[in-house]
């Protein structure tokens, strides 16, 4: 993360504050107000696609994602996808053929959505500042894709991995399980292969910001695309990694219990990836709404507004992003305590 500039602007003494702040505190008393206040509520949870459980009739315990999400999800006979980058529907039988004629040509510049907030005296999203062009070429957005790749990609999943795949994290071992009142900030990189979009690296910081967990993942299925721009992630760093999706878990819960809470942004791609239940969460992409649920800043948005800090500048990083979700939680627990005090003056 670096600062904006030399001079200290408002975020960034803001930010300053923020940390001095966090060193008055202990991670238990850390713990009770993100607890208290910014925990997100079991119909937040459903309502912005987070993999939920619930107990049937049978007494089953099933996961699920809201119906809204489900498009996501494909019978396990099903062979066409939507590809994520170039939004042609294709057939996965493609990733066995070696000279396939059909290539993946897009845009990797997004080009921005068009939202209307419901509430019109709220601040609508920021226009982009490119106009009508994407800012990865500067082409108008009526152009062929300036980025070309051999396979398209896809994050559907089969339905049936709701079932068989996704756990919930561990109950607790007692009242003096210490994991119960951990606080620790998640990212994790995803890289795409033909089963979809999956997991590459998993990082977590704790409530200082110390780095206490970072581990490469072998995807279950052959990566068709390692997705560095965005990931992080290169072909040589994955080269003879070993750890399964299931094994980094086992070390995670070492440290996660269900009463742990995590801290992150837009959390629910990483839990859906990571095939996890968890619901004690606290998600800087709502914490620091616009609107409504649908009108979510960016977490490098959200770190130039609010800490005066630029990140990404160099791609992605999971440590980096772990580390700005964490304070942006500390910028907006201090700003609201100060807010609390300024009311009992």
């Amino acid at each position: 993360m670096s600062n904006e500039s030399t001079e200290p602007s408002k975020q960034a003494q803001q930010h300053k504050r923020a940390l001095e702040f966090m060193k008055s505190v202990n991670e238990a008393e850390f713990y009770n107000e993100l607890k208290d206040k910014y925990v997100l509520s079991q119909k937040l949870l459903e309502l912005n696609g987070f993999p939920m459980s619930r107990t049937t009739k049978n007494g089953y315990q099933g996961v699920y994602i809201a119906t809204e999400h489900d498009r996501r999800f494909v019978a396990p006979s099903a062979e066409l996808r939507n590809c994520l980058r170039c939004q042609k529907v294709f057939n996965v039988k493609e990733y066995s053929m070696e000279n396939k004629e059909d290539h993946c040509v897009y845009h990797w510049g997004k080009k921005p959505a068009k939202r209307e907030p419901k509430d019109k005296k709220k601040l609508n999203p920021q226009p982009s500042p490119y106009g009508d062009k994407y800012f990865c070429c500067g082409l108008p957005y009526e152009s062929e894709g300036c980025s070309r790749l051999n396979y398209h990609v896809h994050n559907q999943i089969q339905r049936q991995s709701l079932v068989f795949e996704f756990k919930r994290t561990p109950t607790p071992q007692g009242p003096t399980d210490e994991r119960s009142m951990k606080v620790y900030s998640l990212d994790c990189e995803m890289v795409y292969t033909t089963g979809g979009c999956e997991i590459a690296r998993v990082v977590m910081v704790d409530w200082k910001g110390d780095l206490v967990f970072d581990r490469l993942c072998r995807p279950e299925n052959e990566i068709v695309d390692h997705n560095t721009l965005f990931s992080g992630i290169t072909k040589e760093m994955m080269a003879g990694v070993k750890m399964s999706l299931c094994d980094v878990k086992r070390l995670m819960f070492r440290y996660v219990n269900q009463n742990t809470i995590l801290i992150g942004h837009s959390l629910e791609f990483d839990l859906r990836a990571l095939k996890l239940v968890h619901h004690n969460i606290v998600d800087t992409s709502m914490v620091f709404h616009v609107s409504h649920r649908h009108s979510k800043h960016s977490l490098k948005a959200l770190s130039k507004m609010f800490m005066g800090i630029r990140i990404q500048e160099n791609g992605h990083c999971p440590v980096e992003d772990s580390m700005a979700a964490l304070h942006l939680v500390y910028v907006k627990v201090d700003f609201e305590r100060r807010k609390r005090l300024q009311k009992k003056e």
